[in-house]
C-alpha cells in the first residue's frame, strides 16, 4: 500500500501532462515554458492534496489507529506522522523524477534510486534500534536527501546551460 501512495504525485503529473487545455499563451509555447507550466500545476494540484492529507493524518490519525489496538496506536502515530510529513519529498522527489524522464536523463534517475535506496536502507539499519519511529526516522531523512540531491542536479545542469549559452 505504501508503494500505491507515493507513486501519488507521478500520477498526478502524468494527468497535468496529458491534460489537454494547458492553457499556454502562443509565446510562452517553447519546450521549457510548458515543462515549467506544467510543473506548476502539477505543485498545485499536489498541495491541494496534500496538505489536507497531512492535516488528516496529524489531527485524527491517532484515533484512526485506535482501531487496531492501544499499543499500536501509540507506537504507529509517531511513524504515521512522519510518513505524512515525507510527502512534501516523496512529492518533491516523483516531480523531478519526471522531469528528468522527459528530459531523458536516465543515467541520473539511475543514480538516484540508488542514492535513495542506499540511504534510506543504511539509515533504517542504524535507526533499527529505535524501532518503527526509526524506520520512519530512516524514511523522512533519505527522501529528504533524494530530494536535495535531485535539486543540486538540477541547478547544476541548468547552470551548466547558461555557461554554453554564453560562450
Amino acid at each position: 500500500k505504501a508503494g500505491r501512495v507515493t507513486k501519488i504525485p507521478t500520477v498526478i503529473v502524468r494527468i497535468v501532462v496529458k491534460a489537454k487545455p494547458l492553457n499556454i499563451p502562443a509565446p510562452a509555447q517553447n519546450k521549457g515554458n510548458i515543462a515549467a507550466t506544467v510543473v506548476k500545476k502539477a505543485v498545485k494540484i499536489i498541495a491541494l492534496l496534500l496538505i489536507p492529507g497531512v492535516l488528516l493524518t496529524v489531527f485524527f490519525g491517532k484515533y484512526i489507529l485506535l482501531f487496531f489496538g492501544k499499543n499500536y496506536s501509540q507506537e504507529g502515530y509517531m511513524f504515521l506522522n512522519l510518513l505524512a510529513f515525507s510527502g512534501v519529498f516523496v512529492s518533491i522527489n516523483s516531480i523531478f523524477s519526471s522531469i528528468f524522464r522527459i528530459e531523458r536523463r536516465v543515467k541520473e534517475l539511475i543514480f538516484m534510486s540508488f542514492i535513495g535506496a542506499s540511504v534510506i536502507l543504511a539509515l533504517s539499519y542504524f535507526f533499527l534500534a529505535r524501532g518503527l519511529l526509526g524506520i520512519g526516522i530512516a524514511w523522512i531523512i533519505g527522501n529528504a536527501i533524494v530530494s536535495l540531491v535531485y535539486f543540486v542536479l538540477s541547478f547544476r545542469r541548468k547552470g551548466l546551460k547558461e555557461k554554453k549559452s554564453i560562450s
